[in-house]
């Protein structure tokens, strides 16, 4: 039986459209689409049990209001993962029961954009490449895999992986606000600073070299404000590296 937008609707509670084991294909992914564009106010959208495959899994990182997207035990491959991957507005994917092979389990471990949970199936020889590949993630603060047969040493290093993402990301987050800091204070007018000292401290800063300023800018300072970053940046241009954390507790404790 094709899928109906009554049925849709009928699915819809709050922000979440709930359409699970009701034999959606590629067919019907659509009219899904299209009625998750005409109703943005929905951020979850709950696929499980379904029979959506590649084609299907395409249409739905299309979308752009979903950030919860829960696509297990459907019928996607290796190139929906992949493509589900380069979503830049899903933050929660489960895609476990899916059979995503190797390739995209890696695609999905090595997404750095805004994916912060992430669920899915893998198997025993598929443990190491998808080891490499989360090693280097940054966003991924919650993984679940759902297999009881991977090894309590393999499910430990990945929790490890989300622990250490949890602990770095508001650090990341800061270096993020201190790089546009920089950036943004090269086209600042005199009329946006309040102050005359504010204002020499963000010219000052806007007139050193691109490579300086993220260096600067990857040593966050915990008491930001443009007169901090100048006072470092002066102390950047004059001692080495290995001073300048050094440098920084003596800006933050004077601040």
């Amino acid at each position: 039986m094709s899928l109906t937008l009554k049925t849709i609707q009928a699915g819809v509670s709050g922000t979440t459209l709930r359409l699970r084991s009701l034999t959606i294909n590629d067919k019907d992914v659509p009219l899904i689409c299209d009625f998750l564009s005409k109703n943005p106010h929905i951020t979850t959208l709950d696929v499980i049990g379904n029979k959506i495959g590649d084609a299907g899994a395409e249409m739905l990182a299309g979308t752009k209001t979903i950030t919860t997207l829960l696509v297990a035990a459907n019928k996607i491959g290796a190139k929906g993962a992949k493509i589900l991957a380069r979503n830049e507005s899903i933050a929660e994917l489960n895609i476990a029961g899916n059979k995503i092979e190797t390739a995209g389990a890696i695609a999905l471990a090595e997404n750095n954009r805004t994916r912060t949970k992430l669920k899915l199936s893998i198997r025993p020889d598929e443990r190491q490449p998808f080891l490499a590949a989360l090693k280097k993630n940054t966003t991924l603060t919650e993984i679940i895999i759902p297999q009881q047969h991977l090894g309590n040493e393999f499910m430990n290093t990945v929790a490890k992986i989300a622990h250490r993402n949890r602990v770095k990301l508001p650090v990341m987050n800061s270096m993020l606000l201190a790089r546009s800091f920089f950036q943004a204070q090269r086209s600042w007018s005199s009329s946006v600073l309040a102050h005359e000292e504010e204002r020499m401290d963000a010219c000052s800063l806007g007139k050193l070299p691109q490579e300086l300023t993220e260096k600067i800018a990857s040593h966050t300072l915990s008491n930001f404000n443009v007169h901090n970053y100048r006072l470092f940046s002066e102390y950047v241009v004059s001692y080495d590296e290995a001073d300048w954390e050094i440098a920084k507790e003596t800006i933050a404790f004077a601040g």
